[in-house]
């Protein structure tokens, strides 16, 4: 986009700009002021000044399927429905509908960061090497794909092929517990799955910290804290209709939801995942796949 000081019509006459030209030659000589500084729009000015600016978000993926999806639904609903502190002041929507997001179901590996877009070969170089050194703890390596159907008795080359065995992280939860969290905007909460710490879940999640700490730039390491001891999968978007809660109200809130056995509701319930996204946005948005087992 051109300055506007620097705009002409197409249909401006040349008689009309020679004319303005004297016009402007006239001014100047019977003033002493110095010349106006070029005017430039604000949003042009941010705009030049992020155009070299990208940002990079990682998230472990989870893919749940349709039964486990209902579940962590109706789990949703017997917490909301017991608590008018959430049904009366917000709006549920499960993650598998919520319009408002489209990340589906993942883990995030902290926030989004910023880069120079011209380092993002460099980055992704870097963060590839590492990721295939990833030591991982045998004691969560499992098996995915295997339905209840006995593969031995099965001749259909197809039903063999679509439950086929693939090897999986297999992350642990506190089991039969949803937990609520903070949004990053005070009129949003989540209802979400917690994954359990043990020494394994540290080990792999330690990896990838460092990973991810690599690639981020110095002036923004304070900022890349907490998220380690926060691990957890949303399952559930609370949009404030009516009143927000207050700290107090949040924590008192949160204790109670915790205290409500699931283990029922959630018992089909395991998250079992292959995939890291690596995804970026340099004005286009492009996701980049690594495979945490294969």
């Amino acid at each position: 986009m051109e300055l506007i000081q620097n705009y002409t019509s197409d249909t401006e006459s040349e008689k009309e700009k020679e004319e303005e030209d004297r016009q402007v030659k006239k001014a100047k000589k019977g003033s002493n002021l110095p010349s106006p500084p070029p005017l430039v729009i604000f949003s042009q000015v941010s705009h030049m000044s992020k155009s070299k600016l990208a940002s990079m978000y990682l998230s472990i993926i989870w893919k749940p399927s349709h039964l486990q999806v209902r579940q962590l639904e109706q789990a949703s609903n017997k917490i909301i429905s017991q608590l008018p502190m959430l049904s009366e002041n917000y709006n549920w929507i499960p993650l598998s509908r919520d319009l408002r997001r489209n990340t589906g179901f993942h883990i995030s590996l902290g926030d989004l960061f910023y880069f120079n877009s011209v380092d993002q070969v460099q980055l992704l170089d870097k963060f590839e090497k590492g990721f295939r050194k990833l030591d991982l703890p045998k004691a969560l390596i499992s098996k995915t794909g295997v339905s209840s159907i006995n593969l031995n008795k099965v001749n259909n080359k197809l039903a063999q092929l679509l439950n086929k065995e693939k090897n999986c992280i297999n992350l642990p939860t506190q089991t039969g517990k949803i937990t609520l969290y903070p949004g990053k905007l005070p009129s949003v909460l989540f209802l979400a799955i917690p994954i359990k710490q043990n020494d394994s879940t540290k080990q792999l999640f330690n990896q990838l910290s460092k990973l991810r700490h690599e690639m981020i730039p110095e002036d923004q390491m304070e900022y890349d804290v907490g998220w380690l001891d926060n691990l957890h999968i949303s399952i559930t978007s609370g949009y404030q209709k009516k009143k927000a809660l207050n700290d107090e109200e949040f924590n008192n809130v949160k204790s109670e939801i915790e205290a409500i056995d699931l283990g029922e509701d959630l018992k089909d319930i395991d998250i079992k995942v292959q995939d890291l996204d690596v995804t970026i946005n340099d004005g286009e948005i492009e996701t980049k796949k690594f495979k945490l087992i294969e």
